[in-house]
């Protein structure tokens, strides 16, 4: 299986997600912020990054951002979490290159099942 990598300062919806993927299989990567997930992400490359779009330090725009502009991450699909269901959310993070875009509160299963979507791609 793959692994994943996600990215939230939620503690304990960081902790529900590890947990989740761990049971599907995966090899789980946990960050409490983007810096840090920016910087997991290109020291061990996973084959999906999940990340929140609200958070300090480094939002999920600028994760996203950092990720596709760099050409040893810009090919790691990247899923996007956030509250925000705005067409121009959606459509932004898409322009920006983001596999998958799901509203929180986003149903375990249905993250699980797209993310699984993704990497047999």
């Amino acid at each position: 299986m793959a692994t994943v990598l996600v990215i939230d300062d939620d503690a304990l919806f960081r902790g529900l997600l590890k947990a989740a993927f761990e049971k599907n299989g995966h090899d789980v990567l946990v960050a409490e912020d983007g810096e840090s997930g920016v910087q997991a992400a290109r020291e061990n490359l996973p084959g999906v990054v999940v990340t929140d779009m609200s958070m300090p330090r480094m939002t999920g725009w600028e994760v996203l951002d950092a990720l596709k502009n760099d050409a040893r991450t810009e090919a790691v699909p990247v899923v996007v979490l956030s509250a925000h269901r705005t067409s121009q959310d959606i459509d932004e993070a898409h322009l920006r290159g983001c596999a998958a875009y799901m509203v929180k509160p986003v149903p375990i299963l249905d993250l699980l099942a797209r993310v699984e979507e993704i990497l047999a791609a």
